[in-house]
């Protein structure tokens, strides 16, 4: 249930960058990177957009998931990996002691905007 907040900031988040990048044309896209560890489920990230975008500038948009994996590099040895489920453990070396470096994001990655060029 937490997607809709979070679709809910997003949406106001896309409305912002649209209007401070003034851009004119429809939104028809919206990406984003989403972190395998959000705990988010992108199918319902997809219906609260589609509900919360009735009625504004970004209706009829669709919203677009890049999921991230989990990555990590490993402080022992220094290797870097993806991971699949915990523990996260270094496949090489064994050890706990590891960096996630990926896997948390939610990043607005991009806007497909109509040409408003007639």
């Amino acid at each position: 249930m937490h997607e809709l907040t979070v679709v809910d900031a997003l949406v106001k988040q896309v409305e912002a960058e649209a209007e401070r990048l003034g851009l004119t044309g429809k939104v028809r896209a919206v990406r984003i990177k989403l972190g395998a560890l959000t705990t988010l489920v992108p199918a319902a990230m997809a219906f609260y957009f589609g509900a919360l975008t009735k009625g504004t500038s970004l209706e009829g948009a669709r919203l677009m998931v890049d999921e991230v994996p989990v990555a990590g590099a490993c402080r022992a040895c220094g290797g870097a990996f993806t991971l699949e489920a915990p523990p996260f453990c270094c496949p090489a070396c064994g050890s706990p002691d590891v960096e996630l470096t990926a896997g948390r994001e939610l990043t607005l990655a991009a806007l497909d905007v109509e040409d408003d060029e007639a």
